[in-house]
């Protein structure tokens, strides 16, 4: 099964920031209908998703809402996603027009819970990180 959607930018940006960071999910290149038992290790019915295009919002708030160009930071306070992961997330920003800033402590192999705030603090203080 096939969703096609239309989102804006915004919440595109947040459905592919879930993604990254959805706990116990991995990466697999079988036919999303018709897995083999055992090559998934999320929960719940996985279907794929068909993303058709995006529009940016225009109404009286649109200042609001991310622009071209503007920095976004990629973390991962929760889950280690593996670099294929983050790149995936690092290429969609840029395609998308975002200029990605990767936190210090998204992949490494060990991670201590304080470098994983620290990376949270960074991308809730900087200035110039427009979303996270």
């Amino acid at each position: 099964m096939t969703i096609a959607v239309d989102f804006t930018a915004p919440a595109l940006l947040a459905l592919l920031l879930l993604c990254v960071s959805a706990a116990g999910c991995t990466r697999s290149t079988a036919a999303v209908s018709d897995p083999p038992k055992g090559e998934y290790t999320s929960e719940g019915e996985d279907t794929a998703l068909e993303i058709t295009g995006y529009h940016r919002y225009q109404g009286e708030h649109s200042a609001s809402f991310l622009s071209e160009g503007d920095k976004v930071a990629v973390i991962s306070p929760s889950e280690l996603p593996t670099r294929e992961q983050v790149d995936a997330v690092l290429e969609g920003l840029e395609a998308w027009g975002f200029v990605p800033v990767e936190g210090k402590y998204v992949c490494p192999a060990t991670r201590t819970l304080d470098q994983q705030r620290r990376d949270l603090e960074w991308a809730l203080s900087d200035p110039e990180i427009k979303a996270v």
